[in-house]
């Protein structure tokens, strides 16, 4: 999947999910810019380097 779609997925699905973005990084473990950073396609999640 190519970041921007990605971005656009995590986004979609968080909001479907009915979360904040301060809640989808506390159960990911990781900060709320690291979320607004994947969100707006600026990184790729560790995993699928």
């Amino acid at each position: 999947m190519k970041q921007p779609a990605l971005a656009k997925k995590v986004a979609s699905l968080r909001i479907e999910k009915g979360l904040t973005q301060a809640e989808l990084a506390e159960m990911c473990n990781v900060t709320v810019r690291t979320i607004q950073r994947i969100e707006s396609a600026e990184v790729e999640p560790e995993a699928l380097r």
